[in-house]
């Protein structure tokens, strides 16, 4: 018992040291400090269902990136799972795909559809909507790229054309004052 008095002492800074000194056995050290760290039985039921209703109203917020968006929802599942709340990865995965933005919802789709969505991680799910994002903001760029040479191009024709009626203009008035 004093080896493990020990042991606690140890691994806890001053302020919880003082709240545990009187303790007189490793268990009541114990059972203070997850009293103090997580709460009573009844605070930790209301963590639990707060990470609960954080799950069940899960949804992207305005302008926010795949990635800040997944990062939310695997620490939003990682403090449901700290409360003993554990949710099937198939849940997991189709609550994540329905988070996601309404412009999504082709590639969301899509995936729910394809034979072997149960078995994806969503850690490999993330990585094939991050895969499709980079493509998407690839072809946007070439897009972008493409309409500017394009703009180019009408300038430059438009230089030509005036260059042209400025000459004929000049070379129109050279001829008849001769």
């Amino acid at each position: 018992d004093n080896k493990a008095m020990n042991i606690l002492f140890n691994g806890i800074d001053d302020d919880m040291f003082d709240s545990v000194i009187n303790c007189p056995t490793a268990k009541e050290v114990w059972d203070t400090i997850q009293t103090l760290c997580e709460g009573t039985d009844q605070v930790r039921e209301n963590k639990m269902q707060l990470f609960v209703q954080q799950y069940e109203s899960f949804h992207s917020k305005s302008g926010e990136s795949l990635n800040d968006l997944f990062n939310r929802f695997q620490k939003l599942l990682n403090g449901l799972k700290l409360y003993g709340r554990i949710y099937m990865v198939k849940d997991s995965n189709l609550k994540f795909l329905r988070a996601l933005p309404r412009d999504w919802k082709p590639m969301t789709v899509a995936l729910r559809q394809a034979q072997n969505f149960n078995e994806y991680s969503l850690d490999k799910l993330y990585g094939i909507l991050k895969t499709y994002e980079l493509e998407i903001q690839q072809d946007e760029e070439l897009e972008k790229n493409s309409k500017r040479e394009k703009s180019v191009a009408l300038v430059a024709e438009k230089e030509e054309e005036e260059e042209k009626t400025l000459m004929s203009v000049i070379a129109g008035k050279a001829s008849s004052s001769s």
